[in-house]
């Protein structure tokens, strides 16, 4: 299993090639304008992606990469910036997923609050 891709599966690169991407990121904006107006995740990205007929892979993406402006904004707030001199805990099990992904070149995704 020497060229295993984590979290690969082979429709990713028609799902997520570069002939999705447009549409991807045109239901990333309606996803985060229903967000913003209170609608809840899960119904907005079924809405959004029966319109665009996504698969379920595509629709997880989606609900995983965008967050209303005030989640962000909340989840920025907490931010550390300065961590001289602190201790840090890093919750290993998922760095080495996300070493994983990006060293067997699959899927990564940078979320809308910069995750």
């Amino acid at each position: 299993m020497k060229d295993a891709k984590r979290g690969f599966v082979p429709s990713d690169e028609r799902e997520f090639g570069d002939k999705a991407i447009p549409n991807l990121r045109q239901a990333a904006d309606e996803v985060l304008f229903l967000l913003n107006h209170g609608y809840p995740v899960k119904g907005a990205t079924r809405f959004v992606g029966d319109h665009y007929m996504f698969s379920e892979r595509q629709r997880l993406a989606l609900a995983r990469t965008v967050s209303p402006e005030e989640q962000i904004a909340s989840r920025l707030s907490r931010e550390v910036k300065n961590i001289e001199g602190k201790t840090i805990y890093i919750d290993g099990f998922n760095v080495i997923i996300g070493l994983e992904i990006a060293f067997s070149e699959s899927m990564l995704f940078t979320c809308m609050d910069g995750s």
